[in-house]
């Protein structure tokens, strides 16, 4: 039995000994005590060697899988890729990793081996957090009680008593374990956690209840009393771009790739889809599956792999940093980051066919849906549906050449203008629209100014066609709620009435991303937040902006050489090479598919795309495409031919 022996020296002998024992020091001059340790008290004080979690989930006893098509004991070899992730986040200095992957990459079993690591060698309250309480709970069940049972290690900390290790209740006998779900605030709240599993985070909602903070936020709160020691992992396959893991993965200090080394040259490559092939005569993505005729061209001898050389491949890969092309220890050694990121596409996973990946892609090309489920399932990326199909190419390619800046084309039915107010200048665009159904269009000029004066000399500028004939603008629509910046308490919007009293043929408009009609009046008699009156009224016109971005998305999709078209003057691509400011507008918004909406990303200009749909309600309010060509023009006094008739709101 070991001893553990302690000397009282004389000089130390205090009044609180009992008087035997100080007796004792004053003859012997000291006391030796020893004193002996039972087994589990010795278990409980040894202190053991932290380990890597890649390491301790192999050691015998620690970690086995009772799921899935390889049960057995924990074996690296089987998901290499996790390798990396799982040591980040045994770092001391790292509080918080990313994973965004697709389904069958191994997200889950990451987790459970955080847990299950940290139980042993790190203990300290553990939180859960699934979506909804019903996946909580059969993920409690059936994997994290059962990979607690299945492992001699773990068990060794369990109480005994049945009712500590129940779907309600997980308590062991030196930490506590909560299961949290994104929709119940009272189950992410009131507890301190040191360790935080947020699975399928882009499947929580908004908000965790009524008035209450995102889930994520709330859980994040859990863990201030430990601070400087905390770990938060957070999984899921992504969405879009407002989806909570790829705003999470691009918050991250550092983001990492997996790299490959090819099984014939042993060349390094990331693996991309592109390099995917199958024959090229073969398109059906049945046969492509079902016979294995996909394969995988290295990008740097062509050899092809099927998925065994693959699997070969990704065994040998390493994680490197996006930025520096380090490694991931080295990286992580020389710059400490707190937050890690990485990014694994479905294609580099043992679990998913390179075939099957060709095949999903086949049958997206004809369903929008199957199309959404690759971006995300299996290239691991935000769903871009409107951002893809609005390139700044594709709005480059509706200049066109035959149109000159400032020339109006023949037989044009109405100039507009359309206003976006700023706080401090105007963005403008003038378009001729022709007579019809398709309501062909030309924008002939377009740009920016500072001053109502500014914009005066616009409105009131005279323009004409090829033949002579001249063109007045005949009127348009400016943005009233316009010109607020963040944190003011004003905006331009009297400043803009009292323009629009002045000016009666440019209209005063509100968008709405809701109402029942297109364009709704409201009559104005005061200035806002005033008792005082405007001149003669006002009308106001709520225009329906998400009707009219729709709309205006299906215009562009329209070829420069289609009736219907939304063209653009020639001068525009020289235009576009020195200041880039047209066709970088028209593609800033994005269609959120989760509320209907277009969201304009932070720090993004659309002031453009505004005006285009300013345009669409104004030309809609006059109903022009039913406007019928003029039989005659007259001559002018100074010569020139004009219109001979007008119409008038």
């Amino acid at each position: 039995m070991s001893l553990f022996q302690t000397n009282v020296i004389k000089a130390g002998n205090p009044r609180w000994l009992p008087e035997s024992v100080r007796r004792k020091v004053r003859e012997q001059g000291r006391l030796t005590v020893s004193v002996s340790l039972s087994r589990a008290e010795k278990r409980r004080s040894r202190r053991n060697k932290k380990l890597p979690t890649s390491e301790w989930v192999e050691k015998p006893g620690h970690r086995n899988v009772t799921e899935g098509a390889l049960p057995g004991p924990w074996r690296n070899s089987v998901t290499p890729w996790l390798v990396g992730p799982m040591d980040a986040l045994s770092r001391a200095f790292v509080r918080e990793l990313v994973f965004c992957a697709g389904p069958q990459c191994g997200k889950s079993e990451l987790g459970y081996n955080h847990l299950a690591q940290a139980i042993d060698q790190d203990p300290g309250p553990a939180m859960y957090i699934s979506p909804d309480e019903t996946t909580g709970k059969d993920n409690v069940r059936d994997r994290i009680i059962t990979m607690i049972q299945s492992s001699p290690k773990l068990m060794s900390y369990t109480t005994g008593v049945a009712d500590d290790l129940t779907v309600q209740r997980v308590k062991l006998s030196h930490m506590p374990f909560y299961l949290g779900w994104a929709t119940s605030p009272s189950r992410l709240a009131s507890k301190p956690v040191k360790h935080l599993i947020f699975d399928e985070t882009d499947k929580y909602p908004q908000t965790s209840g009524k008035a209450e903070a995102d889930p994520i936020s709330l859980g994040l709160k859990r863990a201030r009393t430990y601070k400087y020691d905390y770990k938060a992992l957070f999984l899921s396959t992504p969405t879009t771009e407002q989806g909570n893991i790829w705003k999470r993965l691009k918050a991250c200090r550092a983001r990492f790739a997996l790299w490959v080394y090819c099984p014939e040259c042993g060349a390094a490559q990331q693996m991309i889809f592109d390099r995917i092939k199958w024959p090229q005569d073969e398109r059906d993505p049945e046969r492509i599956e079902e016979k294995k005729l996909a394969w995988y061209e290295c990008a740097h001898c062509d050899a092809h792999w099927d998925d065994t050389m693959r699997d070969r491949a990704v065994a040998a890969g390493e994680w490197r940093d996006e930025t520096t092309g380090l490694e991931m220890s080295v990286y992580l050694d020389r710059h400490r980051p707190m937050r890690v990121g990485v990014q694994f596409p479905s294609w580099y996973s043992r679990f998913v066919p390179l075939s099957e990946c060709a095949a999903v892609f086949l049958r997206g090309k004809t369903d929008k849906a199957i199309l959404k489920d690759f971006c995300n399932g299996y290239k691991a990326e935000p769903w871009k549906d409107y951002a893809e199909l609005r390139p700044e190419k594709a709005i480059l390619g509706l200049v066109d050449e035959a149109a000159p800046e400032q020339i109006v084309p023949r037989n044009t039915a109405l100039l507009e203008i359309a206003i976006d107010t700023q706080m401090r200048g105007f963005w403008y665009r003038v378009r001729a629209w022709g007579y019809g159904l398709t309501e062909d269009s030309v924008c002939i000029r377009k740009g920016y100014v500072e001053t109502f004066a500014a914009l005066e000399e616009i409105i009131d500028a005279e323009y004409y066609d090829a033949d002579g004939v001249r063109y007045a603008i005949h009127g348009g629509m400016i943005d009233s709620g316009g010109g607020k910046e963040e944190g003011a308490e004003v905006s331009r919007t009297a400043e803009v009435y009292d323009w629009c009293v002045w000016r009666r043929n440019i209209l005063p408009i509100k968008g709405q991303r809701r109402q029942t009609q297109p364009l709704r009046t409201s009559p104005i008699d005061f200035y806002p937040g005033t008792n005082r009156p405007i001149p003669g009224g006002l009308t106001l016109y709520n225009v329906h902006i998400t009707y009219y971005k729709n709309k205006l998305h299906h215009k562009l999709a329209t070829p420069v050489s289609d009736p219907g078209a939304l063209r653009m003057h020639s001068a525009t691509l020289d235009a576009e090479i020195e200041h880039g400011d047209y066709a970088k507008q028209m593609v800033a918004e994005v269609l959120d598919e989760k509320t209907g909406y277009w969201e304009c990303p932070k720090g993004r200009d659309n002031h453009f795309w505004d005006t285009e749909c300013y345009g669409l309600a104004y030309v809609d309010l006059l109903r022009v495409k039913y406007w019928q060509p003029p039989e005659s023009v007259q001559q002018a006094p100074t010569g020139r031919r004009i219109r001979s008739e007008g119409v008038k709101v």
